[in-house]
Formats: C-alpha cells, structure tokens, sequence
C-alpha cells in the first residue's frame, strides 16, 4: 500500500517554501531599495558636469568681462557696483579693487593695453586707467564731459585709446596725450558706440553701433566709415561684439560681429558681412570671446544662454544648462586654470561658471553625502546577513 502523507506534513512543507520565497523576495526588494539609494546619493554627491555654477560675489551683477591672453589663468571683471574682480587662478579666488574709481558707478567696458599691465575702464562718469593690473586707478585723462556714459573702449598697437559712448560718439585720446578729442567725423548723429575691435592693420579698427551697423577708422578712429555690407537692414541692426580670430602668422584670419540677428562674420576686415549662426538662429548675441589656447574654440553670449562653436563661428550648440531664464548674458570669457582643463566665465545676474558642480558636491554636502553612503553600505550587508540567518532557521 502507499505511504499517504498526513494533511499536516503537506501544509508544513508548503508553508516552507512559501515563506523561504517571501524571505527571498524581500531581500531582493530590499536590496534594489538599497541600491537604488546609493546611485541616487552618488548622483546628489557627484553631479553632473553639464552645469553652470554660480561663483565670485553673489551681490555683484558683472557688465564687462576680459582675459588676459598672455595669461589664460587670469581675467577682470567690472561690475554694476563700480568694483573691478580680479582672478589669477582661473576663477577660483578673487580679489575687488576699487581704489581710485567713482563710487557706485558701473563699470560698462574694459580694455588690456598692449603691455599686458595696464587696464583702461569705461563707466558712467567716463575713463579710468590702471597701471597695476587692476588693483588702482585714476582718471584716463580730461575732455569727455562729466557723466558721459562710456560703453566701449579700445587700446590700439599704435599707443591711441579709443572711448564709446552712449549717444556721444567716439573720443580719441592720441599716444602720450592728456586729453580726449572727439572723432564723430563720418559717424551719425548721437552714435551710441558698444564695442571696438583694432585690427591688424596699423590704424585699423571697427565700430559697433546700436541701431547703426558697423563703422570702420583708418586713421585710428578720427574719421569713420559705414562697413557692414550684407548686414542686412544695418542701419537699423545692433552691433554689440566683435571677435577677431587670429591666423597663422598673427594676421586676422576673419571676424565674428555678434548682433541683434545672431552671429556674422567677415573675411575680408569688416568690408563685406555673411550670416554665420548656425544652431544660433537669429537670437541677440551680445558678447564673444575665444579661447586663448585654441584661438578656433570660440563662445557666445545670447539672450537664450551661451553657445559653443569648436570651428570658428560656422556652427554652434548650446553650452551646459542651470543659467537663469530669460535673462541675457552680457559678457563671456575662456580661461584655463592651473591643472583644468577649459573653464567658461558668464556674465548673467552674477558670475558662472562652466563646468560647474551641484551644490550637494561641495564641502561640508560631499562628505555628509559620503558618510550616508557609508551607512548605507553597511545597512545593506547587515540586512543580508540577518535574512540568510532566518531561511537558515
């Protein structure tokens, strides 16, 4: 006769396995819960590096941005308080000098002399100079009237500096001189100058003008005329930038001219004008700098965030993300810290940088992210051991 198993034996032995299942089951759920909390943790810690970061005084709104291409580690900033931001690390620590400068008047425009050490400001009240690199400055000399805004200026290879204003034209102080002279000869009436690029050409040198295209000197910039041939509509176009790209032999190789239609270029010193905004459109760009190692490598400052081009201008992407919306960015700058790789200043309602890092990645969040982790880890193998002990028992 067959043994029949009792109804009692079969129940223990489904009970068993039902609950060896359920201890299974709940480990792996557990475990995936565990997991899954020290990948997000690692992303809160880590972060992506798509990102811009906010850095430098959070209370400084920066107009004007330059880096020293002598110099990738180095860059000034002037900013809306009337302070100049000085950094010799690429970013990383600054420095405010204000010695010497009006209180509370923006500083809308810098400039670095051909030597290197000298730094020409423009503001609301007019020129200043620095002869120490930023740290001091007085007045640029007399001529241009009391509370000129002065938007742009320029030093040119010859010694001349140049001063843009806002609704005043152009001023000129020749090499050596003292006084400002104006230049309005061939300009239209209440020019309202934004930037200046000296070219190669001894005396050469471009005008951006709001509403009124681009203007070229000859004679460093006493007498001016229209440029912007294909410059579609230029005399009701605004120019904000230039940026020349240099060539082998340190001639320049072509021109980029940011505008309220996007990005042009020339290839001919400013003569003639071509569309050049691919993956920018028709957007306002406001400002352009290029990297001072790969001169090629070359970033934009629009109303829509800031653009990369790795081929000098002919296409573009939008660069990182986490920059205020809605807002412009008014000046942009590449620089190279010691021992990084390339680092993109933005002016926006403070300074950024790129790349950047989440706050959670900086001290004292990454070492309490860290110790999380940590727990974490441990809570993971003493959940294990606790559930093999029970399927044992």
């Amino acid at each position: 006769m067959a043994q029949q198993l009792s109804p009692s034996s079969s129940d223990d032995s489904l009970t068993d396995s039902s609950g060896c299942c359920g201890v299974i089951a709940s480990l792996l759920f557990a475990s995936v819960l565990v997991i899954a909390a020290i990948a997000v943790g690692f992303v809160l810690v880590s972060g992506p590096s798509d990102r811009w970061q906010g850095i430098a005084d959070s209370t400084a709104h920066p107009l004007a941005l330059i880096t020293d291409p002598r110099h990738p580690q180095t860059v000034y900033v002037g900013t809306e308080q009337g302070h100049v931001l000085i950094s010799h690390d690429g970013g990383q620590n600054w420095q405010e000098a204000h010695a010497g400068l009006p209180l509370h008047t923006p500083i809308s425009a810098l400039a670095l002399l051909p030597d290197g050490t000298r730094i020409l400001a423009g503001t609301s009240k007019g020129t200043y100079l620095s002869s120490d690199e930023g740290k001091t400055w007085s007045s640029a000399g007399l001529g241009i009237p009391l509370h000129t805004i002065v938007d742009a200026v320029a030093a040119l290879p010859n010694g001349a500096l140049l001063a843009g204003t806002a609704g005043s034209g152009v001023y000129v102080l020749p090499p050596g001189g003292s006084t400002w002279v104006t230049a309005t000869t061939g300009l239209p009436p209440q020019s309202d100058i934004y930037a200046f690029l000296p070219l190669a050409q001894r005396g050469h040198v471009l005008a951006a003008l709001i509403n009124g295209g681009i203007y070229a000197s000859q004679d460093s910039g006493m007498t001016w005329v229209e440029s912007d041939l294909g410059l579609s509509g230029a005399s009701g176009v605004n120019v904000f930038s230039f940026l020349a790209i240099p060539g082998e032999h340190g001639e320049d190789s072509f021109i980029l001219a940011g505008t309220s239609r996007g990005v042009f270029n020339s290839r001919d010193s400013g003569a003639t004008w071509a569309p050049s905004s691919a993956g920018i459109g028709t957007t306002r760009v406001i400002s352009l700098a290029r990297d001072p190692v790969t001169p090629t490598v070359v970033v934009a400052g629009a109303d829509t965030g800031v653009y990369l081009s790795q081929d000098g201008g002919a296409a573009w992407r939008v660069l990182g993300f986490g920059l205020p919306a809605e807002q412009h960015t008014g000046a942009v700058g590449v620089v190279h810290p010691v021992g990084s790789e390339q680092v993109v200043l933005a002016s926006v309602d403070r300074l950024y940088r790129y790349p950047g890092q989440w706050l959670l990645a900086s001290e004292p969040w990454r070492a309490l992210g860290f110790g999380v982790l940590i727990v974490l880890a441990f809570a993971l193998i003493a959940f294990v051991v606790w559930q093999v002990r029970t399927i044992r028992a």
